[in-house]
């Protein structure tokens, strides 16, 4: 059986690299023009976070394997075998950004992982039922390639 890849789509990306773009400029060029020092320290201040939280969020995947979950974000790649994910859930939150929906690898040992590319806002009409829709096939792959079989 051929791999399932789930990732955000590219609207769903444009909707967070666009706000995020403007939110830079206005954060890191436009103090430089009033003053180099504040302009400086902004930039210290938000590109790190910036960089440090958006891109796997964004241009993060899961890939469903029948030995088990290839989680790829830009820094980094795991992998998470069906004998260790103890159950596949799916969570939601309500934050800065409004209620969200993500989906959450309980493992054996351990935290719970988020799964990359699995993510989306209320507002996001398609992409909120898409999430329930991607969930029940993580589970029903797991049932079908999972440890018991």
């Amino acid at each position: 059986m051929e791999p399932l890849r789930f990732a955000l789509s590219r609207a769903q990306r444009r909707r967070t690299e666009i706000p995020a773009a403007i939110l830079t400029v206005l954060l890191c060029v436009l103090p430089w023009l009033a003053d180099w020092r504040l302009g400086a320290f902004l930039s210290a201040i938000w590109l790190p976070a910036l960089l440090c939280s958006v891109p796997q969020d964004l241009y993060g995947s899961t890939e469903l394997t029948p030995h088990g979950m290839c989680l790829r974000t830009p820094w980094r790649r795991r992998v998470l075998p069906w004998s260790e994910v103890t159950d596949v859930t799916l969570r939601e939150s309500d934050g800065k950004g409004g209620p969200r929906r993500h989906v959450l690898a309980h493992r054996a040992a351990g935290r719970p992982i988020v799964l990359p590319g699995l993510r989306a806002y209320r507002r996001e009409e398609v992409e909120w039922q898409d999430v329930r829709t991607r969930f029940h096939t993580i589970v029903d792959y797991r049932r079908r390639h999972g440890p018991t079989t």
